[in-house]
């Protein structure tokens, strides 16, 4: 008697997670979709990604138990993204709020954008919450800081140096934490050194033995300077070093046009910059007063808190600068404080090739319209600066930069007032290859 043909039904175990249960299913060959005679009686089929031994998602951990603190006026990118957990994560963030400015990307964990100046000084407290494929999820608090005032590297633009004469000049680590770590790149001219101090934040560029040598006039000489403060804040600026005669040296004169706002309740510096003489250049008010809790340094920086009290307060002073000649000049100028502050932007604007076409926008963050805009000081030859829709429009004339600037680098500022007469300034410098 023939004995009926039996089929084998073969079962194969997954695991399969869900939040924080495991549950075992057998599920059937047949109902898998696969042959049989794939494989022996008897052997537990393995089907690869679709049906095979899925293992329990790791815990998930936050990888950062802090944030690195924000700079006003800087691009900022932090990220608070996990490690474990079934992909893909999301997060959101479930108590507080970011500052303005500043979002969460929920598919990548990544808080960017940049924070007006307005909000220096201030914290604010978050939890962010990761949530996995299964549901599950783990929370993590952070505090995001946003520093005081971002450090700053003054003077913008150092004055041109003569040959075999004495040469001074004090650079001012505005907002810095000590102790401070100095990073150079290019170099400075034969007979020029850098004296720094990490330990009280200060640096100047000084001559030794017989300065410059003559053989070095009329040429340029670049040099950076990198600042990190205690706390983690970067500044950079980069120079160009003039090398040339005396005869060459233009007349003293204060190039700061226009002063920018400040904002009640919030830090403020900025630099009164001079040009031509002979530095070392020496800055002090003559007449007038400035804000409470804003002081005139000898440097020409102008800096402090300024209190909320302050609102709508108008100031008006002249300042002189001296160079080490004794020669002088003065200028009046004037601000008034207002309840918020804004930026223009952006940090900085794209090189341009003599004779190509040229274009670039300049626009505010925070200002309230319309918006006037304005140089200070000169664009490069060929180029021309136009106000569109509260926008301000670089561009060039039709032939685009003259060649007879080609290959130098220009520095001008922009100046913008909001219909509240609110101001703020940006020094640019535009590179001509």
């Amino acid at each position: 008697m023939k004995r009926p043909l039996v089929r084998p039904v073969l079962f194969r175990t997954s695991v399969v997670t869900r939040s924080r249960f495991t549950s075992l299913l057998l599920l059937p060959m047949a109902f898998l979709g696969a042959s049989a005679g794939a494989v022996g009686c008897g052997e537990v089929a393995d089907l690869g990604d679709q049906a095979g031994i899925v293992s329990e998602p790791k815990p998930i951990v936050f990888v950062s138990e802090t944030l690195l603190p924000v700079t006003p006026d800087v691009p900022y990118k932090e990220s608070v993204a996990v490690s474990g957990g079934a992909a893909p994560i999301s997060y959101s963030i479930t108590v507080g709020s970011l500052p303005e400015g500043l979002v969460l990307d929920s598919g990548a964990g990544l808080i960017s954008g940049i924070v007006a100046r307005s909000l220096a000084d201030k914290a604010f407290d978050i939890t962010v919450r990761a949530t996995d494929a299964l549901a599950g999820f783990s929370e993590r608090s952070f505090k995001v800081s946003v520093a005081k005032y971002p450090v700053s590297v003054f003077p913008e633009v150092l004055p041109p140096v003569v040959p075999a004469q004495p040469y001074v000049m004090t650079l001012t680590i505005a907002n810095a934490q000590a102790p401070v770590a100095f990073t150079t790149s290019g170099a400075l001219p034969a007979g020029l050194v850098l004296e720094a101090d990490p330990a009280t934040a200060t640096a100047r560029i000084a001559s030794v033995g017989g300065g410059v040598p003559r053989e070095a006039s009329n040429s340029t000489h670049k040099f950076g300077l990198v600042v990190t403060d205690a706390n983690g804040m970067i500044a950079r600026r980069d120079y160009e070093i003039l090398v040339g005669e005396a005869a060459i040296i233009a007349p003293l004169q204060i190039a700061t046009s226009a002063i920018q706002t400040p904002a009640a309740g919030s830090s403020y510096a900025q630099a009164i910059e001079a040009e031509g003489g002979m530095p070392p250049y020496e800055f002090k008010l003559l007449a007038g007063s400035l804000l409470p809790g804003l002081t005139l340094g000898e440097n020409g920086v102008i800096s402090g808190d300024v209190p909320l009290a302050s609102a709508g307060a108008t100031f008006a002073f002249t300042v002189q600068v001296k160079d080490s000649l004794g020669s002088t000049a003065d200028k009046s100028l004037s601000g008034r404080a207002s309840t918020y502050a804004f930026e223009i932007v952006p940090d900085a604007l794209a090189s341009a090739t003599p004779t190509l076409p040229y274009s670039a926008r300049v626009y505010t963050v925070g200002a309230v319209a319309p918006v006037r805009f304005s140089l200070d000081g000169n664009l490069p030859l060929g180029l021309r600066l136009d106000v569109i829709n509260n926008e301000a429009i670089i561009s060039d004339t039709g032939s685009g930069v003259s060649a007879v600037v080609a290959n130098t680098v220009q520095t001008f500022g922009i100046v913008a007032t909001d219909a509240n007469n609110v101001t703020s300034v940006r020094e640019f410098e535009l590179t001509m290859n």
